[in-house]
């Protein structure tokens, strides 16, 4: 028989009375809640990543016009002072004009990196791979006589993307492949592999190679593996993780010390629902 209620007399459902497990109740939203929070977290995610772009604009931009005034005055003394400067001089004055430099370079690559923030619910466009890598090699041309490189790769297949996002991610991959080169010329080769849903792509060098212990480390902004003989702020590699996993895919680096590198990534042929 069913308890009764004491008050009222009537049946009270016996569910009425059951806990879960540990004597703690489970509470329900209703869907419309669900999906109100679920939007407002993805407010907050694009104004969030809209005042960071803004925030490192703003840095990298008012950062410069110091920089710029330090350069021309480091220069204006060297032209006008050069024959009094002694050699010490001389090479404290190029350790400031290099440092310069290289803060120029972390500047313009933290601007890049800022603007890599997306609205994930953006419409992605169909995206020729071919061309966009085409485009790249266009605009390293001049890099690539300089260093001898003789770069290969096979026909590319057309994906939903973004052709900016994915232009910069070949652009920062190369880059790194030739800057990161050995005693012969670099030799790269780019390919991709499709699979029922993704598509993974390959960048190949036989360039310096990376140690298995910093294939991780390496895709964090600002991680720098080498001194001031290769050039560059470590930011590239970080560019491309943020590009790759906001389209829903990942990269990775297979490699070891002396013996070139291959990244790979992966990117979805449609982009499902954020």
């Amino acid at each position: 028989m069913s308890p009764k209620n004491r008050k009222s007399g009537f049946d009270a459902p016996e569910a009425a009375h059951e806990s879960p497990p540990g004597g703690s109740e489970i509470q329900q939203f209703p869907a419309a809640d669900q999906e109100d929070s679920r939007a407002q977290l993805r407010r907050e995610r694009k104004q969030h990543s809209e005042d960071f772009r803004q925030f490192a604009y703003a840095v990298a931009h008012d950062l410069r016009q110091p920089l710029r005034t330090v350069a021309s005055y480091t220069q204006m003394l060297d032209r006008v002072y050069a024959g009094q400067l002694d050699s010490t001089g001389r090479e404290f004055m190029q350790y400031i004009v290099d440092a310069v430099q290289r803060m120029d370079r972390l500047l313009t690559d933290l601007l890049v990196y800022s603007q890599q923030f997306r609205d994930p619910r953006e419409p992605l466009a169909q995206v020729d791979s071919g061309a966009a890598l085409q485009g790249v090699l266009l605009d390293l041309d001049n890099v690539i006589r300089e260093t001898g490189a003789q770069i290969s790769f096979d026909p590319l297949p057309g994906l939903r993307s973004d052709y900016a996002q994915l232009s910069q991610l070949f652009r920062q991959l190369l880059s790194n492949a030739l800057t990161f080169r050995g005693a012969d010329p670099p030799r790269i080769h780019i390919c991709a592999a499709e699979g029922d849903d993704s598509i993974t792509f390959a960048v190949k060098d036989n360039g310096i190679g990376i140690d298995p212990v910093d294939h991780e480390q390496i895709f964090g902004a600002f991680k720098r593996l080498h001194g001031a003989e290769y050039p560059g702020s470590g930011i590239g590699l970080a560019i491309c993780k943020r590009i790759v996993e906001q389209q829903g895919g990942k990269i990775w680096v297979e490699s070891a010390a002396g013996q070139g590198a291959t990244f790979r990534f992966t990117l979805p042929k449609q982009l499902g629902p954020v």
